[in-house]
């Protein structure tokens, strides 16, 4: 039987990406397919079961419901979810920007729209995220549309005179960069194509404009009006400095691994991110790894090509609906990476990523 490594608490919960809940997917070639909800389904006779995604390597996880006749239910349908809901949880990590977060303050440079909160609602949007700026005196939400898939972005603020002011666009109209402690979400012209701020976002801790960036640019690529102008689409670098960047297998599909550090925070996280396809690029998970930086014997070799993080607490943030990450009898997580090679240097270069932060 295998034993523990020392010096890493095995932390076994883990969070439950619900599967099929949104009507996104991934194919081999990590391209997404547009899938409308089901309606709802009709009272069954027999028993029925759902399979979980998340399963591990040595056993299938399959839950059971309505074992037996299932009783009537009246009512309206249940309210879809979507994968956002779980993202912004209150349980990540939080690590302040050393620089730049103080000389910037969030604002908004669109037009007023006072029916913005009236249209969404009337238009079938549901809101999957909120986050506060500038201590709740701005409130950024983001919206989804269950039955197109479409997305949208509301700022929320009030004047002077504490009038409400709203600012609403799809997320298909702006693109995200980072400047410092910041998010600028940018306009492109109608006339040249160049960038025009739309919004300016700024954030105190580096997770969070880290976990909204990622949420932001996942929701807008699966949004039914992708593919988008060349102008609007992110080139997906928050400016960290990256430690590695390897390729790993996820039964059979391929995702770009790599290890990144943020010389502003500190923080140092995991990124799988589609390694090919349209959405190339596009993340599918973040892991914040900052509190076992210290401990090189979390992240171990193992053969085959596997390397195993024996305790990951937050567990890992998943943008991509109906996905989630391997796990072993131990509950280990694990990354098969495509070649040997590659699976010895994260190894190695954990270590010395260990090694610079007890300097």
């Amino acid at each position: 039987a295998r034993t523990a490594r020392p010096g890493a608490q095995r932390y076994i919960s883990y969070r439950h990406v619900e599967g099929t809940t949104s009507p996104i997917s991934a194919t081999n070639s990590w391209d997404y397919v547009e899938r409308f909800p089901p309606p709802v389904p009709e009272v069954p006779l027999s028993p029925t079961f759902t399979s979980s995604s998340s399963q591990t390597l040595d056993s299938s996880h399959t839950s059971y419901s309505n074992y037996g006749f299932a009783p009537v239910v009246s009512g309206p349908p249940p309210m879809p979810s979507h994968w956002a809901l779980e993202v912004f949880d209150g349980n990540c990590p939080v690590s302040q920007f050393k620089s730049g977060h103080a000389s910037e303050t969030t604002s908004c440079h669109g037009a007023q729209n006072s029916e913005a909160l009236h249209r969404l609602v009337d238009d079938g949007y549901i809101m999957v995220s909120e986050i506060d700026f500038d201590r709740a005196a701005v409130q950024v939400r983001l919206y989804w549309r269950p039955v197109d898939n479409r997305t949208r972005i509301l700022y929320m603020t009030k004047s002077s005179r504490s009038q409400d002011l709203l600012y609403c666009v799809p997320l298909t109209q702006l693109r995200a960069i980072r400047k410092d402690a910041t998010l600028q979400l940018c306009r492109a012209s109608s006339q040249d194509g160049h960038l025009k701020l739309w919004a300016k976002l700024n954030f105190v801790f580096y997770e969070r404009m880290v976990l909204f960036y990622s949420t932001f640019v996942a929701m807008k690529r699966q949004d039914s009006q992708d593919p988008l102008p060349t102008a609007l689409i992110e080139d997906l670098d928050l400016r960290e400095h990256q430690e590695f960047g390897g390729v790993i297998r996820d039964r059979d599909l391929r995702h770009a691994l790599r290890l990144f550090r943020d010389t502003n925070s500190g923080v140092v996280r995991l990124e799988a991110s589609a390694l090919r396809g349209p959405r190339e690029g596009v993340p599918i998970w973040t892991a914040f790894i900052t509190r076992y930086s210290f401990d090189p014997d979390w992240m171990a070799l193992e053969s085959g090509g596997i390397v195993t993080m024996a305790a990951l607490k937050p567990p890992p943030y998943v943008f991509l609906a109906g996905y989630g990450l391997v796990r072993n009898r131990h509950g280990d997580y694990l990354l098969q990476f495509d070649t040997t090679d590659d699976a010895a240097a994260i190894v190695r270069t954990w270590s010395g990523v260990c090694r610079n932060s007890r300097r």
